[in-house]
């Protein structure tokens, strides 16, 4: 069920970060790490990300490494796709959230 939440909220998402006609291709990194249950479609999904990225104008990048969750790394791209992750992994906030 979570997938297909997943596939179906993509397309809303992307409409917002889409640069507009003469603005720079957006970048997206997808963070697809699992710990115990691992959904088979996940490198499915990741391809065909890639492959129909550029029909809108979008690079998508992927990993498994928690460590590419730093600010220098971050900076690079324009938001963050978490596909089908399950458990809590290795992610944290190394700094305190801002005070709203």
């Amino acid at each position: 069920m979570t997938g297909i939440v997943t596939y179906l909220l993509l397309p809303l998402f992307l409409c917002h970060i889409i640069p507009s006609a003469g603005a720079a291709t957006a970048r997206l990194l997808i963070y697809s790490a699992t710990e115990r249950f691992r959904h088979d479609s996940i490198p499915t999904a990741i391809d065909s990300l890639k492959e129909n990225g550029p029909a809108i104008d979008v690079i998508f990048d992927a990993t498994e490494d928690a460590s590419q969750f730093n600010d220098a790394n971050l900076a690079m791209y324009d938001a963050l796709v978490f596909l089908s992750t399950t458990g809590e992994g290795e992610l944290s906030l190394t700094t305190a959230p801002p005070e709203i």
